[in-house]
């Protein structure tokens, strides 16, 4: 069902114009007690735009992972996956309930060894962003507060200073203080950055404020010292200026909003408003817009990468969602882009209670095991596609960082009026005044698409203007970027170019073409001597180089000869090729493989399909694997042997008219799952698959299809994981699943049927379907795919 026009179009009788002529830049005041000095000597601090390290603007970029949510001995793998992404820090909320469950009784070993999750960030150079609670919320039973604790303060002291709460808080940071013991940006370890608290909403004596001072007091006595601490900007959360920076967060849709609405989000708008005005709103917060977070850099903790399922509203996400909300953010002036969830994972099994937040408990009733999160790597750690869209993002911020960080945002006006006004283009750029990045999103979830037709940009400077592309393009629906103007490249000033910045090797910056619009470079004629390349056309006049794009891919380069005598080259990549571009050690990769893992002196290639080529620019790195040239790359042909893997169902119980009674929880209109029993009178069915190639392989995927409510997965009858249907095929792994067990398991899926009236959301369309006389109630196959995987050791050069 599609309530949105897709092949719309709009002619744009002007140029969209930005007047920098008369720009001033804000002031730059820094934050006294946000700084810090390394065991190296190394400074960080912190402004009122932006990070600094040993003066060089710098752009955290930081993904979440919930450690304890994922098994201790593919922690190493999920960092390095994360690596290659591009970001530079992983964060991590630490839950207290999964670690003093039972009070007095402390659990740091296995899947819960935080010290040894943060000692491997440090290993492979990533930073680490530690979100220490008390209270954290992340879809965690009671947002991570202990049920001891909470019936302890059931007379109203959770969350505040009095002396039940505080005193156990002053126990926990003491217990994290010490795993984290050394591993602190001042002695050199990875730790730059911890947040204090979430979602803190409530005000008033012993709250807000006041208890974001104690827990800040706390922390810093058990040595916790950081030059970042911050808190979660939203729900109106008090906070001591200077002391602590408010974060933000921005998604595409909301799991815990009402099953009967369409969310047309704010975060796809630019715009200079940082809260997304329904994050929290399941908890019954309205925001307020406040002027105090100005004085602050512009930090994300929560850009979506996804969206979690809840019972009574099951989202689908698109990694075009996913990857134009968090170029917007960045567009919008955010100098640390902060992305939940990064990496999915699953709930851990308490000792006396199940550890998923539920409706009954005042939130929403999610999966008990799985939150997956439609994350960039999913519950599994499968690479989807949310990733390659992201990569191309944090390699950008990565290397262009410096001169990113210190350009203001600037909104035209008709946008900050009318934000949600689909026939408007959305657009914003970063500048300095001399130079910047324009940022251009086509690509809305839940509302009107149009092909913006004849359109071009002027920038107006102090100086000069501007016009681009030098001749007019069309926008096509779902097409974002951004593209530089007057971007200094060494010596060589590129007046602008209508490609998106990627990444440099060398003396080499890499572009890659946005959808099919044209691909042009304009150089500033100083200082270069001759320009010459592959699959271009180049004109010249007395003042610029113009060069067109004829074909980008492996076989395009421009090629700079310096009248200093030194060279420069550009490469131009497909939109396609880009998503499979990897850097490590100033070596540049392309692989249609699912992912690359860099580790030491080898490459990890990890491919659902048999033939798979990696390219490498642009030196012979693989000589004992078949290749050839192309261009400037030597492509790699590396093959595996086909693997099949059996997998059928046997359906011992249909259950299709099982009639379910609406369940809902107190006052609360949201629907809630089922009691437990019924899922003994629904669909059954035992799966059989052949398992033994796994030694063999990277892993098996297991893929049901389905279409029900939702569905659990039971190996020798013991329950192990869950899924809400939207609409996706549920994949699960089997080596995960298996974990160690033997593989003569019995397989068994329990699903509950969509009854027709259930007030149920279901991934971009509205249930009930009151047309329907029956249960939806199917399983409609079950498939098992190799995974395959191969270690290429790498030459020396390499390393």
């Amino acid at each position: 069902m599609n309530l949105f026009g897709q092949n719309n179009k709009l002619q744009v009788k002007e140029k969209y114009t930005f007047d920098l002529s008369n720009y001033k830049a804000d002031s730059i005041i820094y934050l006294d007690k946000m700084q810090g000095v390394n065991a190296d000597g190394r400074v960080m601090k912190v402004n009122n735009k932006y990070v600094e390290i040993d003066g060089t603007p710098w752009i955290p970029t930081y993904g979440e992972i919930h450690f304890s949510r994922y098994p201790e001995e593919l922690w190493e793998e999920a960092i390095l996956k994360m690596k290659a992404s591009g970001m530079n820090t992983i964060s991590s909320y630490i839950f207290w309930n999964h670690h003093e469950e039972i009070e007095g009784e402390w659990e740091w070993t296995g899947n819960k060894n935080l010290r040894k999750f943060v000692e491997l960030c440090a290993k492979h150079d990533m930073y680490f962003f530690a979100r220490i609670g008390p209270w954290c919320h992340g879809e965690a039973r009671y947002g991570g507060h202990p049920d001891w604790l909470v019936e302890r303060c059931k007379n109203g002291t959770l969350r505040s200073t009095h002396p039940d709460y505080l005193n156990a808080v002053d126990k926990l940071y003491g217990q994290i203080a010490q795993q984290l013991d050394g591993l602190y940006w001042k002695d050199g370890g990875p730790i730059y950055a911890i947040q204090l608290d979430n979602e803190n909403w409530e005000h008033g004596p012993g709250k807000g404020i006041y208890l974001m001072d104690a827990e800040k007091e706390l922390a810093v006595k058990h040595g916790m010292n950081v030059p970042i601490y911050t808190c979660t900007g939203w729900a109106n959360t008090e906070f001591r200026q200077g002391e602590i920076i408010p974060s933000f967060g921005g998604y595409v849709d909301y799991f815990w909003s009402e099953a009967q609405d369409y969310y047309r989000c704010p975060s796809f708008s630019f715009s200079e408003v940082r809260v997304d005005g329904q994050i929290g709103t399941d908890m019954g917060l309205k925001q307020r817009f406040d002027v105090k977070y100005i004085d602050n850099p512009y930090f994300t903790c929560e850009t979506g990468t996804g969206m979690h399922l809840a019972y009574h509203r099951r989202t689908k996400i698109t990694s075009d969602d996913n990857a134009a909300v968090s170029m917007v953010k960045m567009g919008n002036g955010c100098n640390a882009l902060g992305l939940f969830m990064f990496h999915g994972g699953r709930n851990p099994m308490g000792k006396n209670t199940r550890l998923n937040e539920r409706l009954a408990d005042g939130y929403n009733d999610i999966t008990v095991f799985s939150h997956d999160w439609q994350a960039a790597i999913g519950e599994f750690g499968q690479v989807r596609s949310t990733y390659h869209k992201y990569k191309t993002q944090f390699e950008f911020y990565e290397q262009f960082g410096e001169q990113l960080a210190p350009m203001q945002p600037i909104i035209p006006l008709d946008i900050e009026a009318d934000a949600f006004n689909s026939r408007i283009l959305q657009r914003g750029i970063r500048t300095n005044g001399e130079s910047g990045f324009l940022f251009v999103n086509n690509h809305i979830k839940h509302d009107t698409l149009y092909q913006f037709e004849e359109v071009q940009f002027k920038v107006k400077l102090k100086e000069e203007e501007l016009t681009f592309p030098s001749e007019k393009i069309n926008i096509p629906p779902h097409s974002y970027f951004i593209w530089p103007f007057n971007l200094q490249l060494d010596d060589v000033l590129l007046k602008y170019a209508t490609v998106q910045p990627f990444t440099r090797v060398g003396n080499t910056y890499v572009f890659f073409q946005n959808k099919d619009i044209v691909s042009e470079f304009v150089f500033d004629n100083d200082g270069v001597k001759s320009i010459e390349g592959n699959n271009v056309e180049i004109k010249k006049n007395q003042d610029n180089y113009y060069v067109k794009v004829v074909e980008a891919g492996l076989q395009n380069y421009i090629n700079l000869k310096l009248k200093n005598g030194e060279q420069l080259q550009i490469i131009t990549l497909s939109e396609h090729q880009v998503m499979g571009a990897y850097i490590d050690n100033d070596y540049l990769y392309i692989t249609d493989a699912e992912s690359l893992i860099f580790k030491e002196d080898q490459i990890e290639l990890v491919s659902e399909n048999i033939n798979n080529q990696l390219s490498i620019f642009h030196k012979k790195l693989l000589s004992d694997i078949p290749h050839k040239q192309e261009g400037l790359f030597t492509t790699y042909q590396i093959d595996f042997e086909k693997i099949d893997i059996n997998a059928d169902f046997k359906i011992t119980q249909k259950g299709k008219k099982l009639k379910m009674p609406q369940k809902y929880v107190g006052d609360n209109v949201r629907l809630s799952e089922p009691d437990e029993k019924y899922f003994d009178q629904g669909l059954m069915a035992d799966l059989n698959m052949d398992v033994s190639a796994l030694d063999q392989l990277y892993d098996i995927r297991l893929n049901v299809d389905y279409k029900a409510s939702c569905v659990r997965l039971y190996l020798n009858d013991e329950f192990v994981h869950d899924n809400y249907y939207n609409g996706d095929v549920w994949e699960l792994s089997v080596n995960q699943l298996l974990n160690g067990k033997s593989k003569e398991q019995s397989w068994q899926v329990k699903f509950l049927p969509l009854q027709p009236d259930d007030p149920i959301y279901v991934a971009g369309t509205f249930w009930p379907d009151l047309k329907l006389k029956k249960n939806t109630l199917f399983l409609n196959s079950v498939e098992a795919k190799a995974v395959y995987s191969k270690k290429i050791k790498l030459t020396k050069s390499a390393q």
